[in-house]
């Protein structure tokens, strides 16, 4: 469970590419209320990009949408849209 105000790690998987020595990574999220933004994100075990939030990323709750994008030798990579459940916290 995920509740907002708290920190995670996020992880998204893109399986057919090898995402080493990317140009950028990002976390492109929507939140409930429809904002939109994206978090800096790192490449890991070459097909996963992950990001751990930091106090008041996680802020609003309900459904968010979250999916990475990986910049390599000018080619943008997507992983698979996840959505992230946010409970609120009392």
């Amino acid at each position: 469970m995920i509740y907002n105000g708290t920190n995670v790690t996020i992880k998204l998987t893109e399986t057919d590419v090898n995402l080493h020595s990317p140009t950028s990574s990002d976390i492109y999220y929507k939140k409930p209320n429809g904002v939109i933004g994206s978090w800096g994100a790192t490449v890991i075990a070459n097909h996963e990009i992950t990001y751990t939030t930091t106090v008041g990323d996680i802020d609003v709750p309900g459904v968010w949408i979250l999916q990475g994008f990986v910049v390599k030798a000018g080619v943008t990579y997507k992983t698979s849209i996840a959505q992230m459940i946010v409970e609120s916290s009392l």
